[in-house]
């Protein structure tokens, strides 16, 4: 006799700036746990890869829901860009290089 072990299966929606991504694929994880732990990675990830360069903020969110219900967790991180001296940064000259004869 063999037992099969049915593993929940797990949906992740992305906000990114008031923009809904939907989960359309599932994955399994053995608990809810698990499934935070990947949803935390998924951020940090989307974080160093998908975020401009030049951008000054952003706000991420992932829910992770089971099927079509409700969120069950969420996980966010909200990126903000401050620059005390806007004026100082941007008005460097570049080095530059005296040859006397």
């Amino acid at each position: 006799m063999q037992f099969f072990v049915l593993m929940p299966l797990y949906f992740f929606d992305r906000i990114e700036n008031g923009e809904v991504f939907r989960g359309e694929h599932g994955t399994e994880f053995a608990s809810l746990q698990d499934a935070r732990r990947e949803a935390l990675l998924a951020l940090t990830e989307i974080a160093r890869d998908e975020l401009p360069e030049h951008s000054d903020g952003c706000e991420l969110l992932i829910y992770v829901r089971e099927d079509d219900g409700p969120p069950i967790l969420s996980v966010s991180l909200s990126l903000r860009v401050n620059m005390a001296n806007e004026h100082r940064a941007t008005s460097r000259t570049p080095a530059t290089k005296t040859i006397l004869n």
